[in-house]
């Protein structure tokens, strides 16, 4: 299977085992982290360390946030 827009899955299902990690029974959380284990392979964070406060900080053209940023980027390596 191909993921069209990995980093928005694994994002997607990070944040439904955050929300709902004392209602997913074993079984699915055990397919839900194998997922993100397979989908880890097909992203790259970038930890953006900046001594500016409120940068905006882009790639690519796409606004990330301001800093400082309190999560890494997450990427699909090799697009722009």
């Amino acid at each position: 299977m191909k993921l069209e827009r990995p980093v928005e899955a694994y994002t997607q299902y990070q944040k439904i085992l955050n929300k709902y990690e004392h209602d997913v029974d074993e079984k699915l959380k055990a397919e839900i982290d194998e997922f993100i284990e397979r989908i880890s392979a097909s992203v790259s964070r970038l930890k953006v360390v900046v001594n500016q406060k409120n940068a905006t900080v882009t790639i690519d053209g796409k606004k990330f946030g301001v800093t400082p940023l309190l999560e890494s980027v997450m990427l699909v390596p090799g697009e722009t």
